[in-house]
């Protein structure tokens, strides 16, 4: 049997009834995704098993990573999401705003207040 997900490690459930999950990952210049933003500015990646989508596991997800990254002292994370995925908004409205778009992608930034 697979073990439960820890709070704030974006791990929805165990092994047999994970829902999805997310994580964020720095890249470098000479290394990184289509979306990179900067160094200093991790990628936040997300998926949802399609039977648990619009259920409000995307909304959980994001906000469990959102918060432990604020607590770790991140300064903003970015991520990319194609204009009509129903996704965007759930990114929304955890503060995400988008900062430049593709003809099919925008790439959207959250920035968290000072501590």
């Amino acid at each position: 049997m697979g073990q439960r997900g820890r709070p704030g490690t974006g791990d929805a459930g165990d092994e047999r009834a994970r829902l999805g999950a997310d994580w964020i990952r720095l890249w470098t210049a000479d290394s990184h995704s289509y979306v990179f933003v900067g160094e200093q500015t991790p990628e936040m990646g997300l998926g949802v098993r399609p039977e648990a989508r619009r259920m409000g596991v995307e909304s959980a997800l994001v906000a469990t990573l959102l918060a432990g990254a604020q607590r770790r002292g991140l300064e903003r994370i970015s991520l990319s999401v194609e204009q009509e995925n129903p996704a965007a908004r759930p990114y929304q409205r955890a503060g995400f705003v988008e900062t430049s778009a593709s003809a099919e992608a925008w790439t959207m930034i959250v920035e968290f207040p000072p501590t």
